[in-house]
């Protein structure tokens, strides 16, 4: 262990530049190459990628991470690769021949780690082009997407456990930035820690206290002040992202903003997200308007502020959508815009989300005649329309989840695993005899309710944010001080006037003003400003030059920082700069102290 632990050591510094460890990676990490099943609980931001990463480097075999979104991916292994670390993606993007040339190169041991999507695990030739490769390590991220009682519930991951089974049992590490207690056993009961002889998997929850993140709540009367507040704060703050509950709200909130203004939701075209993704990644002072659907895993370090337009449905949502601010250590401004009517709109996806026992009944019976003779395919609305009562496509969607978890219907995927069609699992049985455990699915009703309940009392005035926090999550290791946020800072500011741009829309009342920046805590005192900007816009330049590496990957703002501040004439000195490894002294090492030597102070 000791020459392992030497090892990790090593490669923290000299691939990742880094002098230490974040709270809470040392002990995940240690128990993770001691070779236990791990359950890693730490917020957005918390470094949870370090307690797979590190131990890929140092472990043989390859580390497969499975991942839900494509943009997490790609970033991932972009910053790896910049990193000189061998990581590869396999999802739904790629060609027919790049797939099969991946897959080749997986068998041979070319990559340390594989990011591939749950969606892979439909596809049994996947399976079977994996199961003979060595896995040292199976990394589940976002895994509350496995667990019914967790806010993102994903099907495709049910299929996981079953998958590792044909690849030996390697060992298991999950990872989520919004596990509950109640998630938490989710996640080890869905997973099978701890059985077949295994010990208890080691789990560790910490990280949850981010004090540069100033936590406010604002009370807005209506469209026109929640539109007045996030244009001041984003003249103020710099890259920004605001939240919406609903496409619809995406679109018009973006409108509204301008033509800045970048618009992301799951209802686009791929080519737009991507498009959308990029700008974001790569524009200096970015403002994406988006629903839930963007962000996961999205590592650009510099956010200034993430605003919510409408209330999310948990604090779970709320805390890994606020917590994508401020990754680089500097304070960031995450304010909740709240007015009661938004919540009738969580109410509706909390309904769509846990059908009536009558709706799911109604849905098998659909599927059941349709699919009498063979598969069919059918949509969620073309289900909806089949039953007696007006039902919304989202609690079909719903029922159809249910059903299959119970194993009454399957999905059926064609060789691109994306088209799917239905069939019944034979026997069938008539709707009223449906093998479901009702009771469970109205506890899984009464908890996302409860779920919400919270999130409406977070809002609320006289209590601590950041300790409303720490205490819902059950982070007992975390310091409760506090002394950023509206609460216990007194950050309740007083209205200020409507922004010209906005007065022909609401002239008549004034819009709670936007938060000031803050001083950067990161920063241990004056860094030369004309050094900064040579380096930020020479890093611009080499970004491009490599395709579409974002900037951060280059050096994050932090680094630039501390460059700006050192000033550093050589390599040794450049090699102590935060953030600068072997890797990137090697890759970027020369151009850096030339462009720090022709703008340093004479």
């Amino acid at each position: 262990m000791s020459e392992a632990w030497e090892k990790a050591e090593r490669a923290l510094s000299d691939t990742f530049g880094f002098s230490g460890f974040l709270p809470g990676q040392e002990p995940a990490i240690r128990a993770i190459l001691e070779g236990h099943d791990a359950l890693v609980v730490m917020p957005t931001g918390g470094g949870k990628s370090m307690c797979y990463q590190l131990p890929a480097l140092v472990r043989d075999g390859l580390t497969v991470v499975v991942s839900p979104l494509i943009a997490l991916m790609k970033d991932q292994v972009d910053a790896l690769v910049a990193r000189g670390v061998r990581a590869t993606a396999i999802n739904s993007t790629l060609a027919e021949t790049e797939m099969a040339a991946r897959l080749a190169a997986m068998g041979r041991g070319d990559y340390r780690l594989v990011y591939i999507a749950p969606e892979r695990f439909r596809s049994e030739r996947f399976v079977r082009a994996l199961a003979p490769v060595r896995i040292g390590l199976f990394a589940l991220d976002e895994a509350h997407c496995i667990s019914q009682w967790g806010h993102d519930f994903r099907p495709d991951y049910l299929r996981i456990r079953e998958a590792l089974a044909s690849f030996g049992r390697p060992q298991i590490v999950a990872l989520t930035a919004t596990a509950t207690p109640d998630v938490r056993g989710d996640i080890t009961a869905q997973l099978g820690l701890g059985v077949d002889g295994r010990s208890p998997p080691r789990v560790f929850v910490s990280g949850f206290a981010r004090p540069n993140l100033v936590l406010g709540v604002r009370r807005v009367g209506g469209r026109e002040d929640k539109l007045a507040f996030i244009h001041a704060a984003a003249g103020k703050l710099g890259a920004g992202i605001v939240y919406c509950a609903t496409r619809k709200n995406v679109e018009r909130v973006a409108g509204e903003l301008g033509p800045e203004a970048i618009a992301y939701h799951g209802g686009m075209a791929d080519g737009d997200r991507k498009t959308a993704q990029e700008t974001f990644m790569k524009a200096a002072r970015p403002l994406v308007v988006a629903t839930n659907a963007f962000g996961m895993g999205i590592d650009r370090p510099d956010l200034r502020f993430v605003i919510h337009h409408d209330i999310p449905g948990s604090l779970e949502a709320y805390y890994q959508e606020a917590g994508r601010a401020g990754r680089d250590g500097a304070t960031a401004f995450c304010d909740l815009l709240f007015n009661y009517a938004d919540v009738r709109t969580q109410e509706f996806f909390l309904d769509g989300a846990n059908p009536s026992p009558d709706t799911i009944r109604g849905v098998y019976a659909v599927l059941a005649a349709k699919c009498a003779h063979a598969p069919a395919e059918l949509a969620a609305k073309d289900i909806a329309g089949r039953l007696p009562d007006k039902v919304n496509d989202m609690a079909v969607s719903t029922a159809i989840v249910v059903l299959e978890r119970a194993g009454v219907i399957r999905r059926t995927y064609g060789q691109d695993s994306r088209v799917a069609a239905f069939d019944v699992t034979r026997p069938a049985v008539m709707a009223k005899d449906l093998p479901l455990d009702f009771a469970a699915l109205l506890r899984k009703r009464r908890r996302d309710e409860q779920r919400l309940a919270r999130m409406v009392a977070y809002a609320g005035p006289g209590r601590c944010r950041h300790r409303f926090i720490l205490d819902y999550f059950g982070d007992t290791t975390s310091d409760p001080s506090c002394s950023s946020c509206d609460t216990c800072s007194g950050r309740s500011a007083p209205p200020r006037p409507v922004l010209p741009e906005f007065a022909r829309v609401s002239a008549p009342r004034a819009a709670p003003s936007a938060p000031e920046p803050a001083p950067d805590p990161e920063d241990e005192g004056p860094f030369d400003e004309r050094v900064f900007a040579a380096l930020k816009a020479w890093r611009q330049r080499t970004a491009s030059a490599h395709g579409r590496l974002p900037a951060y990957c280059v050096y994050t703002d932090r680094t630039l920082r501390d460059l700006a501040r050192r000033l550093p004439a050589d390599a040794a000195a450049l090699g102590r700069v935060h953030g600068v490894g072997p890797a990137k002294l090697a890759r970027f090492g020369a151009e850096t102290l030339d462009i720090v030597r022709a703008h340093r102070p004479a």
